[in-house]
């Protein structure tokens, strides 16, 4: 991986994370990712080793120090300048964008496949966007809420008793008083909430309550229900409630330390895990049994991860387009 692509890369990652980044830039980032699948390796490897300061400091410095630089002279041509914005965007790389939310306007935050971004805001609460997340952040003196329009994100609330703290998914309101949680809308856009710690209130569209209850106790009014740490459920979209299911969480948020735990998952199911953190295109050819996966992941480019993955099952990976991987069943060893 030769240091220019590293510089690229590493001023996608930067810019992407500033304040004013627009739909031009995203749509630019995507297409330098197209252009050569050493721009993917490269921007893999810059997500995933952001958490380390070391590595990513010899090679963005000076390109955050450009970014820094240009969007002061932006904002100031603009007359717009928020005191301290350059001190945010310094943070970014400890992946952190602090973000004081200073009126009720929605705030829009994204992240594009294979990015994560952290976001803290004004009362302390932080927020963990996963790959291809979308949200809206609303704050008023009277409420808390976050639309969560794409994608998955994970939400470490600040207890405020007099501003619930509601996100918004699939029609359903999720209520936190204090507490860990992860909120996901998946393709069918139904919803997966996991508890990590504390609990919350789950109403499911056509549910009655739509404000936060004085007690969580109080929230056990049909149909909303209580979920508690190490619990998961799904909503679906026609409001029905699934099975309240006992999960370790911190496997099942995994990725919010750059991991992937599996733990007898089927091989489809894996695989379509795997690929939501990689640029590539990944499939299951359909001799291949659908055994189960257990192991640990890191969250990697689709070749590492796929190499890995054929060490637990027995299949064979083969590039048929240069953004396309297809698993075969792998060819039986020679007998000695």
């Amino acid at each position: 991986m030769g240091e220019q692509v590293k510089q690229e890369a590493s001023r996608w990652f930067l810019k992407l994370r500033l304040p004013d980044v627009g739909s031009v830039d995203r749509r630019n980032h995507r297409k330098w990712l197209e252009e050569d699948i050493a721009h993917q390796h490269a921007y893999a490897w810059v997500c995933n080793e952001w958490e380390d300061f070391d590595l990513i400091e010899p090679i963005a410095r000076e390109e955050l120090a450009l970014l820094n630089q240009q969007h002061l002279v932006r904002q100031l041509r603009s007359r717009n300048f928020l005191v301290g914005s350059v001190a945010a965007a310094a943070l970014l790389l400890l992946g952190v964008l602090i973000w004081p939310v200073i009126d009720s306007r929605p705030e829009r935050f994204d992240t594009v496949k294979t990015e994560q971004t952290r976001l803290t805001l004004d009362d302390g609460s932080r927020l963990h966007l996963n790959t291809a997340t979308s949200v809206e952040v609303d704050y008023d003196g009277d409420r808390r809420e976050i639309l969560l329009t794409r994608g998955e994100g994970y939400f470490e609330v600040e207890h405020d008793q007099k501003r619930p703290f509601i996100v918004k998914a699939g029609g359903s309101n999720i209520i936190a008083l204090g507490t860990r949680f992860s909120v996901r809308l998946m393709s069918t856009d139904d919803i997966e909430v996991i508890v990590l710690d504390g609990k919350v209130a789950v109403f499911p569209p056509g549910s009655r309550r739509t404000t936060a209850p004085e007690n969580l106790a109080e929230a056990s009014i049909e149909p909303g229900v209580i979920l508690e740490k190490d619990r998961r459920v799904v909503i679906h979209t026609s409001g029905q409630v699934g099975l309240i299911e006992q999960v370790s969480a911190e496997n099942e948020t995994a990725w919010l330390d750059g991991k992937l735990v599996f733990e007898g998952a089927p091989l489809r199911a894996a695989v379509a895990e795997i690929s939501r953190y990689v640029q590539e295109e990944i499939q299951v050819a359909g001799g291949v049994v659908d055994q189960p996966v257990s192991g640990i992941m890191y969250i990697s480019s689709a070749d590492v991860m796929i190499e890995l993955l054929s060490e637990i099952v027995p299949i064979e990976a083969v590039r048929e387009l240069p953004n396309q991987l297809v698993l075969h069943p792998a060819a039986p060893s020679p007998l000695k």
